[in-house]
């Protein structure tokens, strides 16, 4: 993933997905989770409905919600969904609001702000080419 992982939909490459889909093929006794209750996002709540129940969440009125993608959450935006789409937001679903609540929260609680300040480990070094304006 260090030089293959690339996010160029126009050509199929959605950073690691295309490469998860050889791990059935190059490793033996893999299985697939099919839960309706897994990775949950805004990329599908076309098809999963998030509803409160009990000290939980339920996904379609069955299956226990395990884990959710925040992806593209914004600590500074807490009304918006995600920074990468506009199709769904809070008040589509009073559950979804509940739980981005609860994760903003915790983000606060365990000092998000400051883990934002943190350098990347993993961004690219500019070349000596870049460095010198020679290439973007």
């Amino acid at each position: 993933m260090a030089d293959q992982c690339y996010e160029k939909p126009k050509l199929g490459w959605v950073v690691d997905q295309n490469w998860l889909n050889f791990v059935p093929i190059y490793y033996k006794n893999v299985k697939e989770l099919d839960h309706r209750g897994c990775n949950v996002a805004y990329w599908n709540f076309h098809e999963r409905t998030i509803e409160r129940k009990g000290n939980g969440f339920v996904v379609n009125q069955a299956y226990p919600l395990l884990f959710f993608h925040f992806s593209g959450y914004d600590i500074s935006m807490p009304e918006k969904v995600s920074r990468h789409q506009t199709r769904y937001g809070m008040h589509d679903s009073p559950a979804v609001k509940e739980l981005f609540a609860h994760y903003h929260e915790r983000l606060v609680k365990n000092g998000h702000a400051d883990m934002l300040k943190l350098p990347c480990y993993y961004r690219k070094k500019k070349t000596l080419l870049q460095k010198l304006g020679l290439k973007k």
